[in-house]
């Protein structure tokens, strides 16, 4: 079984702005999944774009790629003492207006990726210590696409660590057959309205990349990244992508020695340590700026999220080692 929908190219590296009209949105129905673009004020995009740039200290000092998941989670009541904190509110202030419940969020967790074009995401659910114990899935997950999309973006850093050294751009069609000029590293996000226990998907989304676009869903949702089609329009692009899930509860855990794993407490900025990354989230006396997000009518609607290949269809979930998902 695989995620392709006939019709529908899964897997284009180059995607338009869309319609900004949500009337036609997945959020219009019982499904929630919502998409803003412009969803950051341009200071606060920015200034995560090189905290998370190839080439900053947060990936090699985490040992990004040598070692498994490890994310980072914080009460929303803590003072708003890093960057993190303060994207933190502003997300659940955007998703509040689409999804009420969100506003019962008391924790805040994220992670990020920097992948190559070809890399993808297997099919998962997101789940507090990654299911062990037991599935508890948050309210809402959430993924902020940080890739620069400008033609006109030139990297002027010394190390190739400014906000432009994570892609580049073009004159392309977009998903809607409009030029877009731009071009994006890596596929698209796919979100379903599978659910761990339940039938298999009957509807899918693709949410595709775009700087500074923000696509929210219900926390319960199997969803996972579609590999780039074809070559990279980068030879060293990234998709860098920060997600961040919203909790009603939600537990610190301390690896033990200088181990890393899931929900590590945020280290505090301000002090002093050993390690750069963390002086690069700190925050920002009063706060980013504002912004005006604008409702997306993409992610583009998948008719048809499983194909069965061997013959006989099945109605429930099958394994990871029964499915082919492109890479």
């Amino acid at each position: 079984q695989y995620p392709v929908p006939p019709g529908t190219d899964p897997a284009a590296n180059t995607a338009s702005n869309g319609t900004h009209n949500s009337s036609s949105s997945p959020s219009s129905s019982n499904h929630f999944l919502q998409v803003l673009d412009n969803a950051l004020p341009q200071a606060l995009l920015h200034h995560l774009q090189q905290a998370f740039a190839p080439a900053a200290p947060f990936w090699a000092e985490h040992r990004y790629g040598r070692v498994g998941y490890f994310s980072y989670m914080f009460s929303l009541d803590d003072p708003q003492s890093s960057c993190m904190h303060q994207l933190a509110h502003h997300l659940q202030q955007l998703a509040v207006e689409y999804l009420p419940a969100a506003a019962e969020a008391k924790y805040a967790e994220f992670w990020a990726h920097s992948r190559r074009h070809s890399s993808g995401h297997q099919l998962h659910y997101d789940s507090d210590d990654e299911g062990q114990g037991g599935i508890r899935n948050p309210i809402f997950t959430s993924v902020l696409y940080l890739n620069p999309n400008t033609s006109s973006c030139v990297d002027t850093s010394s190390a190739g660590t400014g906000p432009c050294s994570m892609g580049t751009s073009g004159t392309h069609k977009g998903n809607n057959g409009a030029t877009s000029g731009q071009t994006f590293i890596g596929g698209p996000t796919l979100v379903t309205d599978q659910v761990l226990g339940g039938p298999l998907a009957t509807k899918g989304w693709l949410a595709y990349p775009a700087a500074n676009r923000f696509t929210m869903f219900d926390g319960r949702y199997l969803h996972g990244v579609i590999p780039g089609r074809g070559v990279s329009p980068a030879a060293d692009g990234r998709r860098c992508t920060l997600m961040m899930a919203f909790w009603k509860d939600l537990k610190i855990r301390t690896p033990p020695g200088s181990g890393i794993g899931a929900c590590m407490p945020m280290p505090d900025v301000l002090a002093e340590s050993s390690q750069q990354w963390p002086r690069m989230f700190q925050p920002r006396e009063g706060g980013w700026g504002s912004c005006e997000p604008i409702p997306v009518q993409t992610p583009a609607p998948v008719s048809r999220v499983w194909q069965p290949v061997s013959g006989a269809a099945t109605v429930a979930a099958a394994s990871y080692d029964a499915c082919f998902q492109g890479f």
